[in-house]
């Protein structure tokens, strides 16, 4: 919901309030999941004394192990390191794209991240359908591979409909 709502909710807010009125409503926001988070009532678990405990690092230095023991796994952790480093130079890139190559505004910026985010969630749904069946290095290839065509798409671009499309 966040990722969908959230970026025309922000432009809303900066049209209406400007700046400022922007970090009122994120201020709010906080504000309510803090109060939201204060009358939740988490029971404790029990824990079995027979249960071996462990700790973040003790299960992050597991990971990294059977990382690098697994061909297929390893594989696909550089491969996918590659891609969301290209995303995040790109996400610093976006704003500055929207505005001095499309011509575009916070409200244009919002709506694209609004279409991304509905691509995600969409993206999301259509995994946990189709699941174990495509989870090869073949497909993850090919999806490392659209996702640089369609980012190539939307900043090689100076047409909003196409970018919005990329």
């Amino acid at each position: 919901l966040a990722i969908v709502v959230g970026p025309v909710a922000a432009a809303l807010v900066n049209t209406q309030w400007g700046l400022e009125g922007a970090f009122f409503a994120d201020a709010a926001t906080f504000l309510f999941g803090a109060l939201v988070a204060l009358r939740l009532h988490v029971p404790p678990v029990p824990r079995d004394p027979t249960e071996h405990t462990s700790s973040t690092w003790g299960e992050l230095r597991a990971g990294f192990r059977l990382a690098r023991r697994t061909d297929g796994l390893r594989w696909t952790l550089s491969v996918a390191t590659c891609v969301y480093l290209l995303w995040a130079a790109f996400g610093v890139l976006e704003p500055l794209y929207v505005r001095d190559v499309l011509g575009g505004t916070e409200e244009t910026f919002a709506l694209l991240q609004t279409v991304f985010g509905v691509g995600l969630v969409a993206t999301g749904l259509s995994l946990a359908v189709v699941g174990e069946r495509i989870a090869r290095p073949r497909y993850v290839a090919i999806a490392m591979v659209v996702s640089g065509l369609t980012a190539a798409l939307y900043l090689g671009t100076e047409s909003e409909v196409v970018a919005f499309i990329g």
